[in-house]
C-alpha cells in the first residue's frame, strides 16, 4: 500500500505576536468539528504553544526544527508523525526568516523547515492600526526566498469588513497575494503572557472554551477551507525511504516522570525515544502525589514553573523526602531547568519569598528579572559523568530566568560542557550519585546513544533493599 502524507501547511508571521498561535489554534478546532485527524507542529524550541496545539488538536504536538535534525533526519521525524492523519498543520516561530543567532539569513528558520518539508505558507499578519503598507510588508516576505510557496494571507485583529476589504486589495494588486480571511478582535482569542512567553494551558483553565465560543464569529470572516485547499496542493507520496521507527526490544523499565501543572516541558518526541529504548511512562504530580510510582527505576524531571507553585512544592515533604533518599542511593535522574531547581535545597521566587525544595542538591535557586542564557546549545558529557559516557553530543536549547547560589562540590561537581555560538564553552549542571540536573534543554532525537546510556543506567539500577525500584 502507498504510504501518502496528507495536506500540509505553515502558520507564520513577521514577527513574534503576530497572531500565528490564534490561527493555528482557531484552524485545528474547526478541522476537529469537521470531523478531520490532525497533526500539530510547532517549528523550532517551544514548550508552551506546542501545548496549545496539543490540546486543540488532540494529538502531541512534536518540534520540526532544522538545527536539532538533519534534514533526512527532519523528513522522516516529519513523516512519522504526520502519516494518517488529515491535516500537517504547522505553526511557525517568530518571524519567518529568524532563526539561529549567527547564521545566514533565513537558516534554522521557519522558512527553512518550509522548504525542506515542502510546506506551503500561509502569512498571519497583525492589521492593528495597519494601512495599504502592510501590503509591502507581505511582498517582501514573499520575495525574500523564492523557492517557498505562498498560499495567501490571513489578518489578525481587523477592526471590520472595510479595513479586511482595502487591505485585500493591496495584497492582491502590490503582493500577488490573496486573502484567505481576517480574524476579529474578540476577548475569548485573548492569551495572557509571562516572563518565558505565553502562560502555560495548564494555568488557564477555559482559553479553549473562550476559543470555542469565538469559533462561531470568526467563521463568518476567516475562509478555512480556502486554507485546507492551499494546504492539499502539496498533498503527494511519502519521502522515499523515510521509515517510522520501530520500537527496541530490550527489557522493559519503569521510568516516573514529573508531569503537572508545575513541570510540562516535554517534547512528546523526547518521551516516544524514551519508550522505545524501553521506557514504561509512569507520570506523577510533584505537586499532589505523596510518593514516586511503585517500582520506578528512573526519574525524569522537565522544566515548567516551579516557582509559580513554591508554598504547594514546599508542602508536600512525604514526596521531597522520599525523591532526596531515592538519589542518594543512586536512582538514574534526568532534570531540567524546572526540574533542577526542585532538586535544590531552596527556590526564591520573583517576589522573594523562599520555599524548600527536594534538597538533593545544596544549592539554592533564585528567579532573576533577566534572561540568564537563551539560545540553540550543544551539550557534552563532562569528565567523570555518572552515566552519560562516551563523550557524545546532544543538541537543545536554553532559555531560564534564574540562577544557582552556593551549588558546590558537595552536590557532585558540574555535568555538562555546554556551548553556544559566539561564547566561550562553560560547564554547567549538578551531578548526583545517580544522574543529572541541569538547565540544558535536551532534544533527545539527535542523540539515540544518550537515550540508550541513560535508559541502560535505569534497568541496571536496584534499591537498596535488592529490588528493582521501590516496593510496597
Amino acid at each position: 500500500m502507498e504510504r501518502r502524507l496528507p495536506p500540509r501547511v505553515l502558520v507564520a508571521s513577521s514577527g513574534s505576536s503576530g497572531g500565528k498561535t490564534t490561527l493555528a489554534l482557531l484552524t485545528a478546532l474547526w478541522a476537529r468539528s469537521q470531523g478531520m485527524d490532525v497533526r500539530p507542529f510547532k517549528a523550532g524550541p517551544d514548550f508552551i504553544d506546542a501545548q496549545y496545539l496539543t490540546e486543540a488538536a488532540g494529538r502531541p504536538a512534536p518540534a520540526l526544527d532544522s538545527w536539532f535534525l538533519s534534514p533526512k533526519s527532519l523528513r522522516r521525524h516529519f513523516q512519522t508523525w504526520a502519516e494518517g492523519g488529515d491535516l500537517a498543520l504547522v505553526e511557525g516561530v517568530m518571524g519567518l526568516f529568524d532563526g539561529k543567532r549567527g547564521e545566514a539569513f533565513g537558516r534554522r528558520s521557519s522558512a527553512e523547515v518550509a522548504r525542506l518539508l515542502d510546506l506551503p505558507v500561509v502569512l498571519v499578519l497583525d492589521a492593528r492600526k495597519a494601512g495599504p503598507t502592510l501590503a509591502a510588508v507581505a511582498l517582501g516576505l514573499k520575495t525574500a526566498d523564492r523557492r517557498l510557496t505562498h498560499g495567501g494571507v490571513v489578518l489578525n485583529r481587523v477592526s471590520g469588513g472595510r479595513q479586511a476589504e482595502s487591505l485585500g486589495q493591496a495584497l492582491r494588486k502590490k503582493a500577488g497575494l490573496r486573502l484567505l480571511g481576517w480574524l476579529p478582535e474578540l476577548p475569548g482569542l485573548a492569551v495572557p503572557e509571562r516572563h518565558l512567553g505565553r502562560t502555560a494551558p495548564s494555568e488557564l483553565r477555559h482559553w479553549r472554551e473562550g476559543f470555542e465560543a469565538a469559533l462561531p464569529e470568526v467563521v463568518k470572516t476567516m475562509d478555512f477551507k480556502a486554507l485546507l485547499s492551499v494546504a492539499g496542493a502539496v498533498q503527494g507520496r511519502a519521502w522515499a525511504g523515510q521509515a517510522s521507527g520501530v520500537p527496541g526490544r530490550r527489557p522493559r523499565f519503569k521510568l516516573a516522570v514529573a508531569r503537572d501543572a508545575a513541570f510540562h516541558f516535554y517534547y512528546p518526541e523526547n518521551l516516544a525515544a524514551l519508550e522505545r529504548a524501553g521506557a514504561d511512562l509512569a507520570f506523577f504530580s510533584p505537586l499532589e502525589d505523596r510518593r514516586l510510582p511503585e517500582g520506578a527505576q528512573g526519574l525524569i524531571v522537565g522544566g515548567g514553573f516551579p516557582e509559580e507553585f513554591g508554598p504547594a512544592l514546599e508542602g508536600n515533604g512525604l514526596l521531597r523526602a522520599e525523591v532526596r533518599k531515592a538519589l542518594k542511593a543512586g536512582l538514574p535522574v534526568w532534570a531540567e531547568c524546572g526540574g533542577l531547581m526542585w532538586l535544590c535545597r531552596h527556590l526564591v521566587d520573583r517576589a522573594g519569598q523562599k520555599h524548600r525544595m527536594v534538597g538533593a542538591a545544596p544549592a539554592t535557586a533564585r528567579m532573576t528579572q533577566r534572561l540568564r542564557h537563551f539560545g540553540y546549545t550543544t551539550a557534552c558529557a563532562a569528565e567523570g559523568a555518572v552515566w552519560p559516557n562516551g563523550g557524545f553530543l546532544i543538541r537543545g536549547h536554553e532559555f531560564h530566568h534564574s540562577t544557582l547560589e552556593g551549588a558546590a562540590s558537595e552536590g557532585g561537581g558540574m555535568t555538562w560542557r555546554l556551548d553556544q555560538a559566539g561564547r566561550p564553552s562553560r560547564r554547567e549542571g549538578l551531578r548526583f550519585p545517580g544522574g543529572i540536573a541541569t538547565y540544558f534543554h535536551a532534544y533527545l532525537p539527535s542523540s539515540p546513544r544518550a537515550v540508550r546510556s541513560f535508559c541502560d543506567a535505569c534497568r541496571r539500577w536496584k534499591s537498596p533493599g535488592g529490588q528493582s525500584g521501590r516496593r510496597s
